[in-house]
C-alpha cells in the first residue's frame, strides 16, 4: 500500500503544480501540496518564518520561499504508550502521523521549539538557521517531559520568557490522553540544562480534580511585565455553562505564585474564541455560543483588567477573599486545599508576584465587562493587532478564510476592507503574525501561508481613491504625488503635507481659475517669469495649499508648457504659454483644453482644465451668420463690422464701432415690461462700452472749470459719472525698497479729476505712467535716504488728496547671496536660483545681459522702455527681451518670479549667437548686482545652443522614425550637457513625456511612453526636445506593433493533451485501486472487531465462571476454619519455609548430627563461630557479596538462598543489616547513575516485582525477600 500511496501522492502534486489556485490580490503565497499546515512563528529581526505542519516543519524567507524543509513524520507510536525505542514494547502502536501542536521561538538560544502530537507530546529543538539541524530530542523521555496535548482538537498554547540567566517556556494546554491526564493545564519548564522541557523544581498549576477544570486555552499573550492565558471553561460542576476568563502571571515569577484569574465579558456574546494584545489593551473575539456565528469584537483596557486582579490578590491576601459587603469576592480555585487568607495589609505591595506563603491559585469572581466594538456575521478565528501613526489597527480572520481589517477609533471600530485570503470556506489560524517592520501580514490557513501588505497605499494611485480607501494607515503625501504611509511622507508633520481620511479628507484641489479662459491672439513670446501687470496670466485660488522651503518652487503647466508660479497665500499666478507653444485647435472647434497642472518638481500638485479660443476661429463655424456666431459665442468674442472680423478686447481698428459679446451685457435696467405702441426708454448696463462725451467743450483760458467727461470705465452708475470729488483709497504695494523703482498703484475713485496730476511718497515725487485712470494711478517711487514710512499725496490742480490710513514703508535695499548655475545656452531658459534678503519687496526683478553687437549684425530693436498702454483697459506692454542700448550695445533680460523673501527663480535671458556678453546682472527694480558678485566671484557663461540629428537617419525627411516598445531612444547631438543637466531637459512624443534616463555631451537617452501617446499637433507624432528655451523639434515618430506570439504548435497541444488525459486516467485507476484496497480493509478490520468483541465475550464469562468456582472454595476454607482455628507452626518451622521455600525440614539444622561425627563437631562450631566474625565485618561482608556477584554461574536460586541465610545470620543486628543494605543500594545508584539513571528507575518497579532487570542481583533479592 505505502509505495502506491506514494506515487499517487506525487501525482496529485504534480496535477496542483500544473494548475495551481490563484493567489490573493498583492500577496505571495506558500502551499505544500497534500500537507496541512496548523501553526506559523516568526523569528524576530531576521524575518525568517517557520511553519508547523502535520509530519513537516518549514523554513520560509520572509517572502515566503522555501528555504529548508524538517520531517517530523509519520512515526510508530500510540497514545496508550509512553515513548519507547523497542516496538515490542508497545505492541499497540502504529503509524501516526506527526501534527506539530506547539511552535516557539527561543530568540536568546536561537532555537525552534517545535512539539508534536506523537510521543505522547514531547518537544525538539531545532537551529533556527536551518529546521532540518535537530539540535535536541529526548530518546527516553520521563512524563515530567510531556508538553503539548497528544489528541487533535485539544488546544496547546506556550510563551518563551526571557529570564535573567535562561529562556523559560511557558505552556499551556487541555485535558488529553489517560497517560498524560496528570499534566497540568499550565506548567513552567526549562529550555536549558540537563533535561530541557522539564518542569521539575519549576511552577505548575495544581488541579485537585482535571475533570472539572478542564481549560480550553485559546492565547498566551505577554507584554513586559506579565503573561496573560485567555481561556473558556465551565468552572465546576456547578456551573452549567462555559466562561471566558483571563489568567495573569508574573514573567519573573518561575513558581505560578503570582496566577491570578478573572472572568471576561462581552456584552451579549459569551465565549472568547481568539485575542491579542493590542496597545494598552486586550482584544478578545467572542461568540454568542459554542457553535454561534455571530462575532463580536471587545477591547479590555489593560489598566482595568489588571486593577480586577490586583483587587481579587488584595482580597485573598488580606481579607480572606471577601470584600467590604462581607460577600465573597475572590477565592482560591482548581480544588486545592490552599484557602484566602488575613496577611498583613501590606503584604501585596511586599510581595507583588507572590511567595510560598501566600495563596494561589488566586480566582476573582466579579468579571471585567466591555462592550463590543463591532459586530461581525461569521465566527472570528484569529485576532492580531498594529499600532502604526497613532493608530490602532485590528486584523481579523474568520472562519470562512476572510481577512478583515479593523480601525479602532475611540469606542467603535469600523471595518475598512475586507479581502479573501486562500480557499473560501478554510478558516484563518490564531497564528495571525505581523511582521517587525509592521508592514506585511502573514495569514495560515489548512493549505496555505499568505503575506498580505498591512495597507495598499502603492495600490491607489491618486488622491482620490486614496482617499476613498478609507484606510487608516494611508494618506496623500502632497509633494511626492503618492498614497503612503505618513511615516513615509518626509514633511508629514507640517501642516497640509498628509492628507489623511479621517481629518477632512479632501484632496488639495484648485477652487477657482481667472480668467476662465483665454485667447490665443493675446499669447507671445515673453519670458518665463513675469510682473502680474505686463503679460497674460492666470491666477488660480488653491486652499491649503503646502509651504515650501526657502530654495523650493512650485510651477505651473499648461499640457507640455512649463511656466513658473508666482505664489501669494492661496493664490498662485501662472503665465499662459507663447502662441506658438499651443497645439492647434481640434478640427471642427473654435479652441483646445489643456491640462493645467500646479507642479512640484515634477509631481503635480493639483490640477483642472483650461481652455484657450481664437475668436476668428468662431465665425468659421458658422460662415452664414458671422456676426452673431461671434458675439453670441461662449467667449469674449467682439465684431468689428466693417473689417468683418471677430476679435477679442479692445483690438477694432481705430474709428470702427464695435458690436460687443453678449458676455458683456450684464443686464437690463428699468422695467422688464413695456406697453406695445409706445416710446420708451430702456437702459442696458454693459462692459467696455467706448463712446466718449465732454461737456462743455469751450472755457475761460484761466481754467477753473468743471468738466464732465462721459464714456467708458468712468462709473457704473449716473451718480458715479457727476460725483468728481477725487477719493484715494489704498495702494499697491505697500512697501518698496530703499532705492526706489517701486511701480506704485493708487486706487481710488474718480482720479481722472482735472489735467494736472501728480504724486508724491513723501517729500518724494512719484513720476507717474500715463494714462491716469479713473480708479487707479501708477507712478514710480524714487530713492529715499532711510528706511521708514512715507504718506502718499495726489495733487490734482490746485487740490490735494492724502493717503494717511496706509503709507508707502520702504525698506533696506534687497541683499543677494547665492546665484546657481552659472552657465546657460545661448537660447536661454535655463532656471537660476537667486538666494538672499528682502526680495519680496522687490516689484520687477531682472536678470539683464549686456552684449556688445557688431553694426552689421544689429537688428532693428524697440526702445528700453515699455509702450504705454493706449487706454486704462488695454494690458500694460509686456517688457521686451533686448532692447537697444548706447554704443551699439544690446540688453536682454528676463523677469525673475519672486518665490519668497529669501529666493528669486529667475530664467537666463536669450542672446544672439553673433553677441558677445558683457555683464550679466540683477536688476531689483533700483538696486543692480553684478551676477559674480551674487555667486561669490562665478562669472555667468554663455556656451553655444545644442545640436541633436534627426531622427530618421534613413530615407526622406518625411518618414517617421520606428519606435519599438520598451527600447530606449538614443538621439545623437553635440554639446549637449554644456549647459544643462537631464533633470533639466524635457522630451515629449506627442502628450506624453519620454523620460531622460542619461544626458552627455554627445548622446541623450530617453524612455518613450510604454503606451502609444496622442499627437499633441496634427496627426503624427512628433519628437520634441526642449532645453530650456531651445525647442528641437526631430520628427515624428511611429510605435511599431509588438510583435504577436506565435501560437502553440498544434502537435505539442495534442501531445500535451494526450499525456494530461494519460496521467488523469492514471489517477482515477490507482484512486480507484486505492478505494477498492480501502473497501477491503475496512471488511477485514470489521471482522477482527467482530472477533475481538466475541473474544472479549468469552473471557468475561470464563472470568466470571472462575471468580465463582473461587468464592466457593473461599467459602469451604473459611468453614473449615471456623471448625478448626487457624493453624499456627512454631518460629523455627516459619523461618525455615519463609526463607528456603521448596526445602525439605531440617534445612537449619547442622549436619554433624549423625553417627561418627562427634570429632567433627567442635571444628564446625568453631568455624562457624569465625564465619560470625567475619560476616560482622562490613568490609569483609561487601566484598564477599561483589564476588559472588561477580561469579557468572551464581545464579537467581543461590543469591536468594545466600540473602536467606545472612538474613538469619544477622536477625539479632538488623541496624547492622540495613548499614549493609544502604551500602550496597548507593553502589547500585551509582552504578546505574553513570550509565542510565531513567532506565534504572524505570526497572527499579520491574525488579520489585520479580520481573527481573539489570538490578535484580541486589535490589531483587534483598529488598523485596527481606524487608
Amino acid at each position: 500500500m505505502a509505495p502506491r500511496r506514494l506515487l499517487c501522492a506525487h501525482l496529485l502534486l504534480m496535477l496542483l503544480l500544473l494548475c495551481p489556485p490563484p493567489a490573493p490580490t498583492g500577496a505571495h503565497r506558500f502551499s505544500a501540496p497534500n500537507t496541512t499546515l496548523h501553526h506559523l512563528a516568526l523569528a524576530p529581526g531576521q524575518g525568517a518564518l517557520y511553519v508547523g505542519a502535520v509530519n513537516r516543519l518549514f523554513q520560509l524567507s520572509p517572502e515566503l520561499q522555501l528555504e529548508s524543509v524538517a520531517i517530523t513524520g509519520p512515526v510508530l507510536d500510540s497514545p496508550d504508550c509512553v515513548p519507547f525505542r523497542d516496538p515490542a514494547e508497545c505492541p499497540q502502536a502504529r503509524l501516526t502521523d506527526n501534527t506539530n501542536q506547539l511552535l516557539l521561538v527561543s530568540g536568546r538560544a536561537r532555537e525552534l521549539v517545535a512539539c508534536g502530537q506523537v510521543r505522547q507530546g514531547v518537544c525538539e529543538k531545532r537551529r533556527l538557521e536551518d529546521v532540518a539541524e535537530l539540535l535536541y530530542r529526548a530518546e527516553d523521555p520521563g512524563d515530567g517531559q510531556f508538553v503539548a496535548a497528544n489528541t487533535l482538537g485539544v488546544p496547546t498554547v506556550g510563551l518563551v520568557v526571557s529570564g535573567p540567566d535562561q529562556d523559560l517556556l511557558l505552556v499551556a494546554r487541555g485535558l488529553a490522553g489517560k497517560l498524560s491526564a496528570g499534566v497540568p493545564p499550565l506548567t513552567v519548564r526549562q529550555l536549558a540544562g540537563p533535561q530541557p522541557f522539564s518542569s521539575e523544581g519549576l511552577g505548575r498549576l495544581v488541579v485537585g480534580d482535571l475533570s472539572d477544570y478542564n481549560n480550553s486555552y485559546v492565547a498566551a499573550l505577554a507584554n513586559a511585565q506579565s503573561a496573560y492565558f485567555v481561556f473558556r471553561r465551565r468552572g465546576d460542576r456547578a456551573q452549567a455553562e462555559y466562561r471566558s476568563y483571563v489568567a495573569r502571571v508574573c514573567l519573573r515569577d518561575a513558581n505560578l505564585y503570582s496566577y491570578v484569574e478573572v472572568p471576561l465579558s462581552c456584552r451579549g456574546h459569551g465565549l472568547v474564541q481568539a485575542a491579542a494584545l493590542a496597545p494598552g489593551a486586550l482584544l478578545g473575539a467572542f461568540a454568542a455560543g459554542l457553535r454561534g456565528v455571530q462575532a463580536a469584537l471587545c477591547a479590555f483596557p489593560l489598566a482595568e483588567l489588571d486593577a480586577s486582579m490586583e483587587r481579587a490578590r488584595r482580597l485573598c491576601y488580606t481579607a480572606g477573599g471577601r470584600g467590604p459587603s462581607g460577600t465573597e469576592e475572590a477565592t482560591v480555585e482548581y480544588g486545592v486545599t490552599s484557602r484566602c487568607v488575613t496577611l498583613p495589609s501590606d503584604s501585596p505591595e511586599s510581595y507583588p508576584c507572590g511567595d510560598e506563603h501566600t495563596p494561589s491559585p488566586i480566582a476573582g469572581r466579579q468579571p471585567v465587562e466591555a462592550r463590543p466594538l463591532l459586530q461581525l456575521k461569521h465566527s472570528i478565528s484569529a485576532v492580531a493587532a498594529l499600532q502604526a501613526d497613532g493608530h490602532t489597527i485590528a486584523f481579523l480572520g474568520d472562519v470562512r478564510g476572510q481577512l478583515h481589517k479593523v480601525f479602532l477609533n475611540g469606542t467603535q471600530g469600523q471595518v475598512y476592507h475586507s479581502q479573501q485570503v486562500g480557499t473560501p470556506g478554510s478558516a484563518i489560524s490564531p497564528d495571525l503574525l505581523v511582521d517587525s517592520s509592521g508592514s506585511h501580514l502573514y495569514v495560515l490557513t489548512s493549505q496555505q501561508v499568505a503575506r498580505v501588505p498591512v495597507a495598499a497605499c502603492p495600490q491607489l494611485l491618486d488622491c482620490s481613491s486614496c482617499l476613498q480607501a478609507q484606510d487608516p494607515l494611508c494618506g496623500w503625501c502632497v509633494l511626492q504625488g503618492r498614497c503612503t504611509r505618513k511615516s513615509q511622507c518626509r514633511r508629514a508633520t507640517q501642516p497640509n503635507q498628509w492628507l489623511w481620511t479621517y481629518e477632512d479628507g479632501l484632496c488639495l484641489h484648485i477652487q477657482s481659475v481667472l480668467p476662465a479662459h483665454h485667447p490665443r491672439q493675446e499669447q507671445g513670446q515673453v519670458p518665463t517669469c513675469w510682473v502680474s501687470s505686463n503679460v497674460p496670466q492666470v491666477t488660480l485660488l488653491v486652499p491649503r495649499l503646502p509651504t515650501l522651503a526657502m530654495d523650493e518652487y512650485f510651477h505651473c503647466a499648461f499640457g507640455n508648457y512649463d511656466s513658473l508660479a508666482h505664489v501669494e497665500g492661496p493664490q498662485v499666478a501662472c503665465v499662459t504659454p507663447p502662441q506658438d507653444q499651443l497645439p492647434l485647435n481640434p478640427p471642427g472647434t473654435d479652441h483646445i483644453t489643456l491640462s493645467l497642472a500646479l507642479m512640484f518638481e515634477d509631481v503635480p500638485v493639483a490640477a483642472t482644465n483650461f481652455s484657450f479660443y481664437d475668436c476668428s476661429a468662431v465665425t468659421a463655424l458658422e460662415a452664414a451668420a458671422p456676426c452673431r456666431a461671434c458675439v453670441g459665442s461662449l467667449w469674449r468674442c467682439h465684431w468689428c463690422p466693417q473689417s468683418s472680423h471677430c476679435v477679442h478686447g479692445e483690438h477694432c481698428p481705430e474709428g470702427e464701432r464695435t458690436i460687443y459679446s453678449t458676455q458683456e451685457v450684464e443686464g437690463l435696467v428699468g422695467p422688464l415690461l413695456v406697453p406695445v405702441g409706445w416710446e420708451s426708454r430702456l437702459a442696458l448696463r454693459v462692459q467696455n462700452l467706448q463712446h466718449f462725451q465732454v461737456e462743455p467743450l469751450t472755457g475761460p483760458p484761466e481754467g477753473g472749470l468743471v468738466l464732465t467727461i462721459q464714456g467708458s470705465n468712468l462709473g457704473r452708475d449716473f451718480a458715479d459719472v457727476q460725483d468728481a470729488d477725487p477719493v484715494l483709497l489704498s495702494l499697491s504695494p505697500q512697501r518698496g525698497p530703499q532705492a526706489g523703482g517701486t511701480q506704485l498703484t493708487i486706487h481710488g475713485q474718480r482720479l481722472q479729476t482735472g489735467g494736472n496730476i501728480s504724486a508724491f511718497v513723501g517729500s518724494q515725487p512719484c513720476p507717474i505712467q500715463e494714462p491716469v485712470c479713473p480708479e487707479a494711478i501708477v507712478c514710480h517711487t524714487m530713492p529715499q535716504a532711510s528706511p521708514g514710512d512715507a504718506v502718499v499725496r495726489v495733487v490734482f490742480g490746485q487740490a490735494q488728496r492724502l493717503l494717511l490710513a496706509s503709507p508707502f514703508h520702504y525698506t533696506a535695499n534687497p541683499q543677494l547671496v547665492a546665484a546657481e548655475p552659472s552657465v546657460s545656452f545661448r537660447g536661454g531658459g535655463r532656471l537660476i536660483r537667486v538666494r538672499g534678503t528682502g526680495l519680496d519687496v522687490v516689484q520687477q526683478p531682472l536678470l539683464s545681459v549686456w552684449l556688445e553687437i557688431s553694426e552689421r549684425a544689429a537688428v532693428k530693436l524697440q526702445s528700453q522702455d515699455p509702450t504705454p498702454r493706449s487706454s486704462c483697459e488695454a494690458p500694460a506692454a509686456a517688457p521686451q527681451a533686448c532692447t537697444q542700448l548706447e554704443r551699439g550695445w544690446l540688453q536682454c533680460s528676463s523677469v525673475c518670479s519672486i518665490n519668497s523673501s529669501t529666493l528669486l527663480l529667475c530664467r537666463s535671458p536669450a542672446v544672439p549667437d553673433t553677441a558677445s556678453p558683457r555683464r550679466v546682472f540683477f536688476s531689483l527694480d533700483n538696486v543692480h548686482v553684478d551676477f559674480a558678485s551674487a555667486s561669490g566671484g562665478q562669472d555667468f557663461l554663455y556656451q553655444p545652443n545644442p545640436r541633436l540629428a534627426p531622427l530618421h537617419h534613413e530615407g526622406g525627411s518625411t518618414r517617421p522614425y520606428r519606435l519599438k516598445p520598451g527600447h530606449i531612444l538614443d538621439v545623437e547631438g553635440e554639446g549637449l550637457n554644456l549647459a544643462i543637466s537631464k533633470e533639466e531637459v524635457r522630451v515629449h512624443i506627442g502628450d506624453s513625456e519620454c523620460l531622460v534616463k542619461t544626458l552627455t555631451l554627445t548622446h541623450l537617452y530617453c524612455e518613450p511612453p510604454p503606451q502609444v501617446p496622442q499627437p499633441s499637433n496634427g496627426t503624427l507624432l512628433q519628437f520634441v526636445v526642449q532645453m530650456g528655451n531651445v525647442r528641437l523639434v526631430l520628427g515624428p515618430v511611429q510605435y511599431e506593433a509588438e510583435p504577436v506570439l506565435s501560437a502553440f504548435p498544434v502537435e505539442a497541444q495534442v501531445g500535451l493533451g494526450v499525456g494530461a488525459a494519460l496521467l488523469i486516467t492514471a489517477v482515477l485507476l490507482l484512486t480507484l485501486m486505492y478505494r477498492h484496497k480501502s473497501k477491503q480493509a475496512m471488511r477485514d478490520y470489521q471482522k477482527v472487531l467482530m472477533q475481538l468483541e466475541n473474544l472479549e465475550i468469552g473471557v468475561g464469562d470464563q472470568c466470571r465462571k472462575e471468580f465463582t468456582d473461587l468464592m466457593t472454595e473461599m467459602t469451604d476454607l473459611s468453614s473449615d476454619l471456623e471448625a478448626s482455628g487457624i493453624p499456627f507452626v512454631d518460629y523455627r518451622t516459619y523461618a525455615e519455609r519463609v526463607l528456603f521455600p521448596g526445602r525439605n525440614s531440617g534445612t537449619l539444622q547442622p549436619a554433624v548430627e549423625g553417627p561418627g561425627e562427634e570429632g567433627r563437631r567442635t571444628p564446625v562450631h568453631q568455624g562457624l563461630m569465625q564465619l560470625s566474625n567475619l560476616l560482622n565485618s562490613k568490609l569483609f561482608l561487601l566484598t564477599l557479596i561483589h564476588t559472588l556477584e561477580g561469579q557468572p554461574s551464581f545464579s537467581q536460586r543461590d543469591r536468594c538462598h545466600v540473602a536467606s541465610l545472612l538474613s538469619l545470620a544477622l536477625h539479632s543486628k538488623l541496624e547492622y543489616l540495613t548499614e549493609i543494605m544502604r551500602t550496597l543500594l548507593s553502589d547500585l545508584a551509582s552504578h546505574y547513575v553513570r550509565k542510565n539513571p531513567k532506565l534504572m528507575l524505570r526497572r527499579l518497579a520491574l525488579d520489585g516485582s520479580g520481573q527481573g532487570g539489570p538490578g535484580e542481583p541486589q535490589v531483587a533479592s534483598w529488598v523485596p525477600s527481606h524487608w
